[in-house]
């Protein structure tokens, strides 16, 4: 009876932990506003697209490599203040699985000292991306992802020329 009641525990205590939701945050500003060089719409052409594990992705997430970048446009100056109030008001996971590189449109939020966020959600894999870089395209920092596609394209299609269907 014992070893009963100690299967069944252990079975419920597994089920639980992974049944869990993955944690969610808003975005906090890790800079002031005023350290925003530039808000860019960017395409990044990348078709080798993987899933990799957020345990490890410190380890495993691309490099972003400039060779693939097409800037579509650039968000005024003016607009800065808004859009990371905009930013900040949208919910950001920690996915159990996150794609290993952006791809196809995608947010670029460069700062005074040539760091970078990347912000993507058209990739094929369905899942969001959002890492900061520094200078030379090195990861600095994972950082998560938005909730949804629709989110992505709702904070593009508001500050940008450019619409995301």
């Amino acid at each position: 009876m014992k070893k009963i009641t100690f299967i069944i525990l252990i079975s419920l205590i597994c089920i639980c932990l992974a049944a869990c939701d993955p944690s969610h945050f808003t975005y906090m500003r890790h800079k002031p506003v005023d350290e925003l060089v530039n808000v860019e719409l960017i395409e990044y052409k990348n078709s080798n697209v993987a899933l990799i594990s957020n345990l490890y992705s410190n380890r495993e997430i691309k490099r972003f490599d400039f060779s693939k970048v097409i800037v579509i446009e650039t968000l005024n100056a003016d607009a800065h203040e808004d859009f990371i109030n905009s930013l900040s008001e949208y919910v950001l996971w920690n996915h159990w699985w996150q794609p290993d590189s952006p791809s196809e449109m995608c947010l670029r939020l460069i700062y005074e000292n040539g760091d970078f966020d990347v912000i993507s959600y058209a990739n094929p894999n369905g899942n969001g991306y959002y890492n900061r870089f520094n200078s030379q395209g090195k990861l600095v920092k994972y950082i998560g992802s938005l909730t949804s596609r629709d989110n992505f394209v709702e904070i593009v299609n508001a500050y940008f020329t450019n619409q995301i269907e």
